[in-house]
Order: C-alpha cells, then sequence, then structure tokens
C-alpha cells in the first residue's frame, strides 16, 4: 500500500529562539522525503524568525507565505488552505518532534479523521520538565465530544488530521483561538477521533505560551475563548450522549465562566455574547428540553437543554431542566 503524502503546518510569529529547532525536527522525520513538505505561515513576525526559516527554505521542502499579522487561528487557516499533502500535521513553531512522529503516527491512523498524542513538556532549553502529559489520564477516543470538551488534550503539535476533513471543518472561527481543540472536536463530533500515546511530542514552556502558565488578563481572554469554543458545541451535541457525560460538558463549561471572574476580578464580567436570537433559542430549546424528559427520553432532553443553556446561560427554564437531570 502506497504511503500519503504529508504537509506539515507552521505558523510563525515571534519564535527566532525556537523556529529553527521545530522546522529541523519536521525535516528529520524518518518519513519518504518526497512525501513530506513543510508549509510555513509567516503571521507577521517583526523579529529574526524571517531569517531562521529562511535558512531552511534550502532544502527545497519548505515553502514559505507572508501575511499580515492576523492571528494564531487565521495563519493556522491559512496553512491549510496552501498545503498539498493528503494528511496535515501540525507543528507550533516553538515545539519540537521526535523523528518518527510522523511515520508511526501515519501507521496508526487507521480509518479515523484525526489522531492525536501525548506531549513532553521541556523548558526554552529542551531540558525534560515532565516526561508525560496524559499518562495518568484517560484521553477522549471516537465519539467523546463531551469528555474533549472538558478540556483541551489534543494540543496542537501531536495532531495528524486529513486534509479533506480539515477543509471540511473550517475555517476555524478566529474567536475560538484554538484550533487544535476545534478540529478534535470536530472530530469526536463524527466519531473519528483517535490516541496514540507515543511517541511524545515535545512541548516547549517558556512563559510566553498560549496554554501553560497563563494569569490575570491573558487567563481572561484565553478562558473567553475557551467559553466561545465550548459554547458552539454544547449547541450542537448528538444526542447518543450519556446524560453524565452532557451534564459534566456543561459543568466544564460553567466553571471557566467562575474562573473567567477570577481571572477578570470582576463578578460583571461578560462571558458570552447573547443576542435576542439566542434568548428566543434558549426559551424555545427548553420547553423541547422538558418535552422530550416527560416522553422519557433523558438523552434528548440533556442535550437539548443544555443547548438552550449555552445559547443563553441565564436562561432559568433550560437551567431548571438540567437540574432535574442531575
Amino acid at each position: 500500500m502506497s504511503l500519503p503524502s504529508v504537509t506539515a503546518l507552521v505558523t510563525v510569529h515571534q519564535v527566532e529562539r525556537y523556529v529553527g529547532e521545530a522546522l529541523d525536527s519536521a525535516l528529520a522525520q524518518d518519513y519518504p522525503e518526497h512525501l513530506l513538505d513543510v508549509v510555513v505561515v509567516d503571521d507577521g513576525s517583526t523579529d529574526g524568525s524571517a531569517g531562521e526559516v529562511a535558512r531552511r527554505v534550502g532544502s527545497g521542502r519548505v515553502r514559505v507565505v507572508r501575511q499580515a499579522n492576523a492571528g494564531y487561528v487565521a495563519a493556522t487557516n491559512r496553512a491549510v488552505a496552501e498545503a498539498t499533502g493528503t494528511l496535515l500535521a501540525v507543528l507550533d513553531a516553538d515545539d519540537v518532534w521526535p523523528t518518527d512522529k510522523v511515520r508511526r503516527q501515519v501507521e496508526a491512523l487507521g480509518e479515523r479523521s484525526l489522531l492525536y498524542g501525548d506531549m513532553t513538556v521541556i523548558d526554552r532549553d529542551g531540558r525534560v520538565l515532565q516526561e508525560s502529559w496524559l499518562e495518568d489520564q484517560a484521553p477522549p477516543v471516537g465519539d467523546d465530544v463531551c469528555g474533549l470538551l472538558r478540556g483541551n488534550v489534543a494540543t496542537s503539535s501531536s495532531l495528524l488530521l486529513r486534509a479533506d476533513a480539515a477543509r471540511r471543518w473550517g475555517p476555524v472561527p478566529v474567536e475560538v483561538s484554538f484550533a487544535d481543540w476545534w478540529f478534535a472536536l470536530r472530530a469526536a463530533l463524527e466519531g473519528g477521533l483517535g490516541y496514540l500515546a507515543e511517541p511524545r511530542t515535545g512541548y516547549r514552556f517558556h512563559g510566553e505560551n498560549m496554554s501553560l502558565g497563563t494569569q490575570g488578563p491573558e487567563r481572561a481572554g484565553q478562558l473567553r475563548a475557551s467559553m466561545a469554543l465550548q459554547r458552539w458545541f454544547l449547541r450542537r451535541l448528538p444526542e447518543r450522549c450519556a446524560v453524565e457525560d452532557v451534564l459534566g460538558a456543561w459543568q466544564s463549561f460553567a466553571d471557566f465562566g467562575v474562573e473567567l471572574m477570577r481571572a477578570a476580578e470582576s463578578p460583571f464580567v461578560p462571558l458570552v455574547p447573547v443576542s435576542d436570537a439566542d434568548r428566543a433559542a434558549a426559551v424555545a430549546g427548553a420547553e423541547q428540553a422538558r418535552a422530550l424528559l416527560a416522553d422519557g427520553r433523558e438523552r434528548a432532553a440533556a442535550a437539548a437543554a443544555v443547548a438552550a443553556a449555552a445559547a443563553d446561560p441565564w436562561c432559568a427554564p433550560a437551567r431548571t431542566v438540567i437540574g432535574l437531570l442531575g
């Protein structure tokens, strides 16, 4: 059986210190060179990142696209659009891949839409801070969208996904900020989410990352983006999900709201924007949920009630049904 072509997607913004090592790790993969190329989207870098990238272009396997700074998600969308591979492997510009990452994930992908893996946390200089991020957890797989909604464990640099799926699921809405979580959740909605514990991607913790170590206003912004993403999926949960899983996903959304108020140091911080259409959808959804519950269809009632509450978190009838289910 012939091997598929793979495009590594690398978005770059002010990562002069790390991007060279990231690209070198992509070019050093033990996967056939003619089947692995790299698309770099330079998202308006003003440091020496462009020079580091340029030094790798001579390999003939690195193609660079430059754009004005538009943010990580917009740059990822551009990278997906520019990619030519049948499969896409995301690599954050400050992370590193072990040499067998692509090959082993391609071998394990099977019929799935997306595969993700564990990570080893490293510091600025590549020293190991934590050998495994997920070894004590049960990473969501298959159609476990509710489990994945409780927190993002499918980190960018561990992802391998089908290009046609990425384009079907995209473009990623820029307000959600987390392209990796979006892709993994879309895969779970379709029942095509896979996990491979090894090899582990090198996730670099250097104090400027999007996900780890943020506090104060920066953490508040991250939580607001997380809630925007969770809200989108909570409004679209399939009826197949168990009641306790649906309620657990809703509780995670509510917990993020509490943490957001703490991070913003105000109980009056806006959590999610709610329009008149959202309020109307919440009322109608709550009525539907109550009718489904009366009919004994608890799973459908849970999905409808949580969708209503996600549309308008202040909708009392929706929260009442959630309380009855809990």
